[in-house]
C-alpha cells in the first residue's frame, strides 16, 4: 500500500476589505516602515478627514466622517490595503499564497501551522470581516 499524503488547505475571503481598513493600523505599519515623515503626514492628510453622504433624488444624508478604509478607485488604494494586509500574513509559519482580498493558506505535513494560521487571523484581523470559505 502506498504512503497517502494529505493537503490542508482553507480559503479566506476578507469581505469588503477596501471598505474596512484601520487608518490607524496602517498609518502605524508605514511608520514601522520607516516611510519619511514628510510622506507619512502625506498618508495621514490623504486618508483622515474624508466625509460621505448619501443623496438621492432631492435628499441627502447627513455628512459622516469616514475613519475607516482607503478611497475606492484610488491609485494607492491597493497599494495601500497591500501593506495593510501583509500585516496578517507576516508571522505565518506556512505556505500561503495572497492575491487582492483573497487568501489561501495550505501545508502538506504540518496540520498544526495551518490550524494556528487560522487561530492568527481570528484573533488579529485588525476589523476583517473573515469568512472561511465553505467547499462544496
Amino acid at each position: 500500500m502506498e504512503d497517502s499524503q494529505v493537503v490542508v488547505l482553507i480559503l479566506v475571503d476578507f469581505s469588503n476589505a477596501v471598505n474596512i481598513v484601520s487608518h490607524d493600523i496602517l498609518l502605524a505599519n508605514l511608520f514601522h516602515l520607516m516611510i519619511s515623515p514628510t510622506a507619512l503626514n502625506w498618508f495621514s492628510s490623504y486618508l483622515q478627514g474624508r466625509q460621505q453622504l448619501v443623496r438621492l433624488d432631492d435628499s441627502s444624508s447627513s455628512w459622516r466622517d469616514i475613519d475607516r478604509g482607503v478611497p475606492q478607485g484610488g491609485i494607492l488604494s491597493p497599494l495601500l490595503f497591500t501593506i495593510f494586509i501583509n500585516l496578517l500574513t507576516q508571522n505565518l509559519q506556512c505556505a500561503y499564497h495572497l492575491y487582492a482580498d483573497d487568501l489561501q493558506i495550505y501545508s502538506q505535513e504540518q496540520v498544526d501551522c495551518v490550524s494556528a494560521a487560522v487561530d492568527r487571523i481570528n484573533k488579529e484581523n485588525f476589523g476583517l470581516s473573515v469568512n472561511l470559505a465553505e467547499l462544496p
